[in-house]
């Protein structure tokens, strides 16, 4: 009996050990489209390890082929934004270096599929540039789908009137656009600009680019985001006046009441009594029965009784 026992405890463990290894075994990557990545971060298991190829459509560093922290990939189904630091910080990305790729590149990218803030991201842990080539082409954004974050991760082409900028970590400019009086977002390398963005303000512009998204933190849509990586693809259509103190009179009683028509976008002029100030350049001004916020793009010195002329965005 002791034998017949001692060979049943052994066939036992060996099949606990063999069952154990299947269980823990990972299928090598799947190779799928962009376009499902959605679907499979959201249906599937997360962290799936999957292999996606596609050309190199935006990138952290968009000049000659550099060290890349982040890249987007498009493969004609849809784009994905590939996350290095993410990866990095998850254990998935142990070389010293990020990848080193360049936009056109045509890239083969082995990872892992997480939810971002907004969509599906890939982590990388292999990256492998294929050749270079084209960009894919950029048509005319349909306004509708562009403010639904239809287009999130494709290349499109889009106008605007610009409004604001500032300098990105990153030394891009972050453009805050108009079109058809709503706000979208647009990054550009300064040297497609220069340094010093003033003379853009007012300006109608025209971009191509990859359309992102801003979101907030449960992760809903606020806005496009539009990541311009060629200079070509950044032009103006319609240079900015020198003095904007130019731009259309309006009373502030037009800005009290709603109206069926978008506002135009470009700046305005008016006039008013400044009844506060406020730290940053926040002041309200007042005229006959109408008040307005208005903030400065830098501190003023005024006072509460000043008379004011003002030339700016309505907001």
């Amino acid at each position: 009996m002791r034998g017949l026992y001692r060979i049943t405890v052994l066939f036992s463990l060996q099949l606990v050990v063999g069952a154990t290894a299947r269980a823990t075994a990972e299928p090598p990557a799947a190779t799928v489209p962009i376009a499902e990545a959605g679907r499979l971060v959201t249906e599937q298991q997360p962290d799936q390890l999957v292999r996606m190829q596609g050309t190199v459509t935006w990138c952290w560093k968009p000049f000659a082929r550099r060290l890349q922290r982040h890249f987007i990939i498009d493969d004609g189904t849809g784009g994905i934004w590939v996350n290095g630091n993410g990866a990095r910080q998850r254990g998935l990305w142990t070389a010293t270096d990020f990848p080193s790729v360049a936009v056109g590149d045509l890239v083969e990218v082995t990872g892992r599929l997480t939810r971002g803030g907004y969509d599906a991201n890939l982590l990388p842990t292999a990256v492998t540039v294929v050749s270079s080539g084209p960009l894919p082409a950029a048509p005319l954004a349909v306004a509708d789908d562009f403010f639904r974050g239809q287009l999130q991760g494709r290349r499109a082409t889009v106008t605007g009137i610009v409004q604001d900028g500032r300098k990105r970590e990153n030394q891009n400019w972050l453009l805050s656009l108009v079109l058809a009086g709503r706000r979208f977002l647009a990054e550009v390398p300064t040297a497609f600009i220069g340094p010093d963005v003033s003379q853009l303000i007012d300006a109608e512009v025209r971009l191509s680019g990859v359309v992102m998204s801003t979101f907030n933190t449960r992760g809903q849509f606020i806005r496009p985001r539009l990541m311009v990586s060629r200079s070509t693809e950044f032009t103006v259509e319609l240079t900015a006046p020198a003095d904007p103190f130019t731009a259309p009179q309006i009373e502030l009683a037009e800005l009290d009441h709603h109206t069926s028509q978008p506002v135009s976008g470009h700046r305005i002029c008016t006039v008013g009594t400044v009844t506060s100030v406020q730290p940053g350049g926040r002041l309200t001004v007042q005229q006959g029965l109408v008040g307005v916020w208005v903030q400065a793009r830098e501190p003023v010195d005024v006072r509460p009784g000043d008379q004011i002329e003002i030339a700016g965005f309505i907001d």
